[in-house]
């Protein structure tokens, strides 16, 4: 790349592309490690091992980054750096509000929140130490620090002193840094250069690929994603030779042996196992959130001895052979025989029932005279280890085969709670919520501190009510919830056409539950999908909207029921557009028994036609990493 083309007297819009973000939801450390955030942000999870579970360890946070250093967060409230302690829920306040941290290794940097300065963390000391002045973006790696000016967007690196520091080139819609190299993005996407520094202190940019919408780099190489569809491609090491990697993902990072990606409904991650291998599935926040209330619901409706089988059950189903051989201690077969001719005598044996002698004579023919003679330092006989195995291997079909039994039938409840929620077997206890007779509605109150943002409703439904108590539609026109423009700006940015499809001012309690449609404690700024069914064409939207569940409110409510009804909009730190819609219902029959029940949590999310994956609307930040819609903005 001629530096030219990062030059901001010959670029005639020298700003970066990328104006809004998600946050650093995604971070890796070149070992291994990986954490990520749940995706409304409210909980930090850490990756056990190489397997598929998740622990949680805090939050809310509003980006994570990672290295040797540690573990760091931004709080979303207070953008203060929180570093973890090392056991859930323990984190330290390391720094001062910022609008980004880096970490690679065991260097850590920061941007001060109003990009006013960079600093340098001690890990001895516990201090920061300025650097630099202003900077909007930190991109961190082995081959070094680098800042883009807030000013025009130019791409600077760090000198190893204080104050010193060098422009390397204009600005970029992105950058990223590996082992070796920094990498940028052209301005408008449309090529990815390389720069170099030789020996001499010469630099030079080189072009080696694009067009390209984001890079991501690491030990394991340089990996961009494709505009037109968000695959992933990997760089090869010589300008113009990239292969594809992967399809689309919400995000990625890239540690010294993979590239982490998560899928593009933020629901799972998955791990590169290699050119021409399919990606690995490693699990992630929300398959295990999704796990925890699966075992809500099913203590609900069977109880705890019933969530006990079930968790045992998807651990023996989660278990492979060679996991449930070293738990039965009978890990020397492995050693000895090893798990396929394991499997292959099991496979025998019990074709129809459990023939021992046969499992007997099959276990000692596989073993290898080599491989019992190491085996005899754990066993006096090798043939000790065949009877216990002959004892305890039957056990291993039967187990597997009831697992399966019980998780189909726990999939059984869990399907029928879904479809069909008004024949659950969970009857709360319920009450009949009028006051002199009659239904009512809380409209609550905004909230003055955070941009008048409205704070969640409740009522009181029934038939007498909702006649006396027309709704109301909304005619923003009139009256506009807070970020109703930004919204649209932010629509925009992602691609989503035509922009009246994409983005609405949700009732919180609703049209047809007799919600006002014009005062603005009733009135929210959401994604359509959140709202309703989609109307655009290249809308996806959800499976479920709030639309979904006010419309099973007045079902209930249609047919006698008298329903408490609450909806409350979660937000992170002082944002005016939600991150979720908690959705609650209880209702009471004519005839005094329980009657619908609701509980339902609805993303405030909308599929980006820009970047081929999902965004949540209360969750935004701008281009210099600062939390938006702000308060005050319309």
């Amino acid at each position: 790349m001629a530096d030219s083309e990062f030059d901001p007297e010959t670029d005639p819009d020298p700003t970066p592309n990328s104006d809004l973000g998600y946050g650093a939801e995604l971070a890796v450390t070149g070992k291994g490690a990986v954490y990520a955030l749940a995706a409304d942000h409210t909980s930090v999870w850490q990756r056990e091992g190489d397997g598929t579970d998740w622990t949680r360890i805090g939050g809310p946070a509003d980006s994570i980054r990672a290295g040797r250093a540690g573990l760091f967060a931004i709080n979303p409230q207070t953008r203060e750096v929180f570093k973890y302690a090392g056991e859930p829920d323990s984190w330290t306040r390391v720094g001062d509000p910022s609008a980004d941290v880096v970490v690679n290794g065991d260097d850590v940097y920061r941007a001060a929140a109003d990009h006013s300065g960079v600093f340098k963390w001690s890990r001895k000391s516990g201090d920061w130490e300025r650097i630099g002045d202003s900077a909007q973006r930190l991109f961190l790696g082995e081959a070094g620090l680098f800042a883009t000016s807030p000013a025009d967007g130019a791409i600077h690196k760090y000198g190893g002193e204080p104050g010193k520091w060098e422009r390397v080139g204009g600005p970029g819609s992105t950058f990223a840094v590996d082992n070796d190299d920094l990498y940028g993005v052209a301005p408008d996407g449309s090529a990815v250069f390389r720069w170099k520094q030789d020996k001499r202190d010469r630099t030079a940019w080189e072009k080696i690929g694009g067009p390209a919408r984001e890079l991501y780099a690491g030990g394991a190489g340089l990996y961009a994603t494709n505009p037109a569809d968000g695959a992933l491609h990997k760089y090869d090491g010589e300008p113009g030779r990239w292969h594809a990697a992967g399809s689309a993902g919400a995000v990625f990072a890239v540690n010294d042996k993979h590239a982490i990606g998560l899928s593009p409904d933020r629901g799972a991650f998955f791990q590169s196992e290699g050119q021409g291998e399919p990606w690995k599935y490693i699990g992630g926040p929300s398959s295990e959130l999704q796990e925890l209330k699966d075992e809500q619901t099913l203590l609900q409706e069977r109880g705890q001895e019933y969530v006990d089988e079930f968790r045992r059950a998807r651990d023996l189903e989660r278990m492979s052979l060679s996991e449930w051989l070293r738990k039965e201690g009978l890990g020397v077969l492995l050693d000895v025989i090893g798990v396929n001719d394991v499997e292959q005598c099991l496979s025998a044996a019990t074709s129809f029932e459990v023939d021992v002698s046969s499992l007997s004579k099959c276990l000692l023919a596989a073993a290898r005279p080599v491989a019992v003679i190491r085996a005899l330092t754990k066993y006096d006989k090798v043939g000790g280890a065949v009877r216990k195995a002959v004892k305890t291997l039957p056990r291993y079909p039967k187990e597997a085969a009831r697992a399966r039994d019980a998780l189909n039938d726990a999939r059984k409840i869990l399907d029928k709670v879904k479809e069909k929620p008004e024949e659950r077997d969970y009857k709360p206890q319920v009450f009949d919520c009028r006051v002199g007779g009659r239904g009512w509605q809380d409209l609550g109150h905004s909230d003055p501190a955070n941009g008048d943002r409205p704070t969640g409703i409740t009522a009181c439904l029934d038939k007498s009510y909702l006649a006396e108590q027309p709704g109301s539609p909304t005619n923003v026109k009139q009256v506009k919830p807070p970020a109703y423009d930004w919204a649209r700006r932010t629509m925009a940015y992602h691609d989503n056409f035509p922009l009246r499809f994409w983005r609405n001012a949700c009732h919180l309690l609703g049209n047809q539950l007799g919600g006002s449609g014009l005062d603005l404690r009733n009135l929210s700024t959401c994604t359509r999908a959140a709202n309703a069914s989609p109307i655009a064409r290249n809308d996806p939207g959800l499976p479920q909207h709030m639309l979904t569940f006010e419309t099973r409110v007045r079902n209930a409510v249609d047919a006698g029921q008298v329903v408490w009804y609450q909806v409350t909009p979660k937000y992170s730190g002082a944002r005016t557009s939600p991150v979720t819609y908690e959705m609650t219902a209880r209702g009471l029959t004519p005839e005094g028994g329980t009657g619908l029940v609701l509980d339902e949590v609805v993303p405030n999310s909308a599929y980006s036609n820009k970047f081929r994956s999902y965004f949540n609307l209360g969750l935004v930040t701008d281009r210099v990493g600062l939390p938006v819609p702000s308060p005050g903005t319309p």
